[in-house]
């Protein structure tokens, strides 16, 4: 008892330094990140104008440039730690990675080109800060679908939120046949499926609305040792017909029954490589296309702003798009994309049970 005493008090010592630890890198990160972008953006404006740069303000630029790549690393570190598990996390981040990139020509769309060394330093010191928490953001979300899909490929449902046969143990001798029928998967019980009218019907509990773990004159009866005829036909008729209860609460005491579950989570399994496979192929074949789209939208969007702004030229001379970048962006789209269909996937599954 003491030394499981012991492990404890280590454990959470432990996490109280870690969540310390977070937390610090965190403000930090964010405070460094802040200050450094808005003097980076200040000395952009001020200077948009100027004909020339001095030393001195150079080195203000590499200062800030300095600082903030490391704060932006711990700024989504930091994030990452904070705020694990939250939905929007990724994708904030993404978004926030996405200005930061981006910066250079959202700051000329809004102030006008310039050739001033000073602004133009400034300017292209904030997507560096992009890269580095556009990095973080993307292996946080890889990791959260690896780790949901690891908790749902293996435990389906969660065990305690289920009503009917939560606690039960899987039989071994039971085959678990990949979207098989109540009997081929492993809760169902031999000494049940022996002299259960549903097993010798060759039919299903949730297409009868009645089974083993939901309808006591099943298990009464398998108790009982009562003779259930081998023939299909004939064991159709001993199927238990519930006349008390109504449809919808039938089908609810499927949604809420560990065999049920496990046929979910088969589901899953099969939806889970079709998703990937079928997001696969759509960046293979419309790869180029959506490349081009995203230069259209992206010029589309500042030749607008040009003309909000009353720009003399609109159009979008100012952005120029790397095809590296164009890449890289399509493929974050996919990856955010794919989490969240298999969000979506998860909740058809595991939350409407359909």
């Amino acid at each position: 008892m003491k030394k499981n005493h012991r492990s404890r008090a280590a454990e959470d010592t432990v996490q109280a330094f870690l969540d310390s630890a977070g937390r610090t890198v965190f403000v930090l990160g964010a405070l460094g990140t802040l200050i450094s972008v808005a003097m980076l953006v200040y000395y952009y404006f001020h200077f948009a104008g100027a004909n020339d740069a001095t030393a001195a303000q150079m080195q203000n630029v590499a200062l800030f440039q300095k600082i903030l790549t490391p704060a932006s690393i711990c700024l989504a570190l930091g994030s990452a730690y904070q705020f694990w598990g939250e939905e929007i996390l990724g994708v904030v981040m993404l978004i926030v990675a996405g200005a930061l990139y981006a910066a250079p020509s959202l700051l000329a769309m809004a102030g006008g080109a310039t050739q001033n060394k000073v602004a133009l330093a400034s300017a292209n010191a904030l997507p560096i800060a992009g890269v580095a928490i556009g990095a973080v953001a993307v292996v946080a979300v890889v990791i959260e679908i690896m780790q949901r899909v690891q908790m749902r490929s293996t435990l389906g449902a969660k065990g305690d939120t289920l009503k009917y046969g939560k606690g039960i143990k899987e039989e071994k001798e039971t085959q678990n046949v990949l979207l098989g029928k109540c009997w081929q998967l492993p809760y169902c019980r031999k000494f049940v499926r022996d002299l259960c009218p549903i097993f010798h019907a060759k039919t299903t509990c949730w297409k009868e609305r009645v089974g083993c773990m939901c309808e006591e004159s099943v298990i009464a009866n398998a108790m009982k040792g009562g003779a259930i005829p081998r023939d299909v036909v004939a064991a159709q008729k001993y199927i238990p017909v519930n006349s008390k209860l109504t449809p919808n609460q039938k089908a609810e005491r499927c949604r809420n029954c560990v065999i049920y579950n496990e046929r979910q989570r088969h589901k899953y399994k099969i939806a889970l490589p079709a998703t990937l496979v079928g997001m696969g192929a759509i960046y293979a074949v419309f790869r180029e296309p959506l490349k081009s789209g995203i230069y259209n939208l992206i010029q589309g969007t500042q030749s607008v702003a040009d003309r909000v702004l009353l720009k003399d030229k609109p159009g979008g001379d100012n952005i120029l798009m790397a095809e590296g970048f164009k890449e890289v962006l399509l493929v974050v789209i996919f990856v955010v994309a794919i989490a969240y269909l298999l969000k979506v996937i998860e909740w058809l599954f595991f939350t409407l049970k359909v």
